[in-house]
């Protein structure tokens, strides 16, 4: 069911990592002084829109498709 507890650890991550990296572009982190003041807190945003597909979910789903190899 959708309400499974998935664990992650630091070593599927690792892994993960290795798997896509050759293939995804580092992407840049902005802040916005707008967004801090009105949230309270210090907010950062990951540009991930800016990889070479324009999609922000290219990370998950291209390690989903490598881990089937």
């Amino acid at each position: 069911t959708m309400a499974e507890e998935i664990s992650v650890t630091i070593n599927d991550v690792k892994q993960a990592y290795e798997r896509i990296s050759p293939h995804i572009h580092k992407t840049p982190v902005f802040t916005s002084i707008q967004a801090d003041a009105r949230s309270g807190r210090t907010l950062f945003f990951k540009a991930e829109n800016l990889q070479k597909i324009g999609a922000f979910k290219a990370r998950g789903s291209l390690n989903a498709v490598l881990k089937t190899k």
